[in-house]
């Protein structure tokens, strides 16, 4: 793991250690290495002091400095279960928050967000037009491709047909395939 970095204008050097140094003051007398005989030691070269572990990292969240928490998705993971413990946890943690900061927690886009739809309908767009492509690369017909551009939409109208009477098209098309987590909420 590392412990440290070694910065000045032109360049950056990480610095290991074995876990045996526990406090930045420790490393002043880390010996980096030997020039006729003499030791040169981690204070010789400049400060040694406690500090993020890399100050060249920022989060920003609407142009403004922020602190990000970001949560992935583990496989078996349920994302529903996860997102409410989170919610659950969020008050508890507001509370050790100073009152300067603002907009603690920042929400996800509801499933409604037109933005959302847009992206996944373009993508879809996308996917099409790259199949029918694919076609004609390969083929170098027009037929077959015709008929590829025409049955590929009519099938995925076919199925967003069968889910809009299933009442999920709207969901699942929205989150851009997240909203299949809320159909397994039951």
């Amino acid at each position: 793991m590392p412990k440290g970095s070694v910065d000045d204008e032109r360049a950056s050097y990480t610095l290991y250690s074995n876990d045996q140094l526990t406090d930045a003051s420790e490393y002043q007398h880390l010996v980096l290495t030997q020039k006729n005989g003499t030791p040169i030691v981690l204070s010789a070269l400049g400060n040694v002091i406690e500090g993020v572990e890399n100050t060249r990292l920022a989060g920003w969240a609407n142009n403004k400095p922020a602190v990000l928490l970001i949560v992935f998705k583990q496989p078996d993971a349920n994302v529903i279960e996860t997102v409410d413990r989170i919610k659950a946890a969020l008050p508890q943690a507001e509370k050790w928050i100073p009152p300067s900061v603002e907009d603690f927690a920042h929400q996800r886009p509801h499933h409604d967000d037109p933005v959302l739809g847009r992206g996944s309908a373009i993508s879809l767009l996308l996917s099409v037009s790259l199949v029918v492509m694919v076609i004609f690369l390969f083929l170098r017909r027009f037929w077959p491709t015709f008929i590829a551009s025409v049955t590929v939409p009519l099938s995925l109208a076919g199925t967003f047909a069968v889910m809009y009477c299933a009442a999920t098209a709207s969901i699942i098309f929205a989150d851009g395939g997240d909203g299949l987590g809320r159909l397994r909420r039951g």
